[in-house]
């Protein structure tokens, strides 16, 4: 069984923000931040075993997947959207 790994920037932008809930102010500010600080220092560097894969786009998948756990112990308005920025920038 081959799992298929998503290297698709807008699609992986777009999960991630798919999680981010809507109102709380400068949340989403912050994590396109972050998104264009992954960008701009991990676009042109590579992963060690697998060349065709930058360590940006790596980034971005462990982000989406943070974030969807960031919603789902999200209690009373609380959302943990640091968790999302350290993914972006680890």
């Amino acid at each position: 069984m081959t799992v298929e790994i998503i290297k698709d920037e807008k699609l992986l932008i777009s999960t991630i923000f798919s999680f981010v809930p809507l109102g709380i102010p400068g949340v989403e500010m912050r994590i396109t931040e972050a998104i264009n600080l992954s960008k701009k220092h991990l676009k042109d560097r590579f992963r060690k075993y697998d060349i065709e894969d930058n360590k940006y786009l790596h980034s971005l998948r462990i982000a989406a997947k943070t974030a969807e756990y960031a919603k789902s112990i999200s209690t009373s308005g609380f959302f943990r959207f640091d968790l999302i920025i350290i993914a972006l920038l680890h």
